[in-house]
């Protein structure tokens, strides 16, 4: 029995370290969420995750509308992320809009250990709202140096959000630090 468990650890300890993006002199941590992640890792899933056909990846989105303005949120301490200090972070998520209106946006907060916004970063997509009824697919990303902002309390908030009545698909968010 203890030979099976033995052997049971060592191949959940290979797939665990085969999987991770932190290999041996690489410099980036990646997150991601496809929003299935989201949706099946939760005995509730926000009720803005849904069922999609037209997913970019998967078959689970999260809308964004005047009903639900915010998307899923990544929410990490720095230190959380890396104990060393980190130089910069690439945000990105694909973005569909619905309807016309739409006025998607990708947002980084940046808060200190109180929890107060010390930084708030945002990309807004007005060419992605011309694009609607063809279903297309935009990525959108925002590229931050991080280094003034490093303090080991402080946390990243990073989330999709549209204000508008028309609706707003928003998949497979990344978040990539470098060290």
């Amino acid at each position: 029995m203890k030979r099976i468990y033995g052997v049971c650890v060592a191949i959940l300890t290979a797939v665990i370290s085969s999987c991770s993006n932190m290999g041996s002199g690489d410099n980036k941590l990646v997150f991601e969420n496809n929003m299935e992640a989201s949706y099946a890792w939760s005995d509730i899933p926000q009720r803005n995750l849904i069922y999609s056909p037209v997913a970019h990846s998967g078959k689970y989105v999260c809308i964004i509308d005047s009903a639900n303005v915010f998307s899923i949120t990544y929410n990490m301490k720095m230190r959380d992320v890396d104990p060393e200090p980190l130089k910069r972070v690439k945000v990105g998520a694909w973005f569909n809009a619905q309807q016309d209106g739409s006025d998607p946006n990708l947002a980084i907060d940046v808060r200190d250990s109180l929890g107060n916004t010390i930084d708030w970063i945002s990309q807004n997509s007005k060419e992605l709202s011309k694009r609607t009824g063809n279903w297309e697919w935009m990525e959108m990303s925002i590229d931050l140096t991080v280094k003034k902002r490093n303090a080991s309390g402080n946390s990243l908030r990073i989330y999709a959000f549209n204000k508008m009545p028309a609706g707003c698909l928003v998949d497979d968010f990344q978040v990539a630090y470098e060290k």
